[in-house]
């Protein structure tokens, strides 16, 4: 499995978000650790992408914008990736 970067992580705990989920189940959904998870919710929240609201985390406006941006980033670069593996075995 790749390792995944920052903006995949992000993409997947906002993805999430938008199911109202507990800090737990993000956990699994998004396959972090606990200490993992709790430092991206919390720069979330600070960057207001996310609310917590009765242990429930949820996207704001802004995050969900942002989440559409991720998808259009993550897309692209999957495109770049397939493009430099053609390059590489040319």
């Amino acid at each position: 499995m790749l390792k995944r970067d920052k903006y995949r992580i992000t993409y997947e705990i906002l993805k999430n978000c938008r199911l109202n989920m507990s800090k737990t189940r993000l956990m699994f959904a998004c396959n972090l650790n606990y200490v993992i998870l709790t430092k991206y919710i919390n720069e979330l929240i600070a960057k207001g992408l996310i609310i917590e609201d009765q242990g429930k985390y949820t996207l704001t406006p802004k995050g969900l914008e942002f989440l559409k941006l991720l998808d259009t980033y993550i897309k692209l670069n999957e495109e770049i990736n397939k493009l430099e593996n053609l390059l590489y075995n040319f």
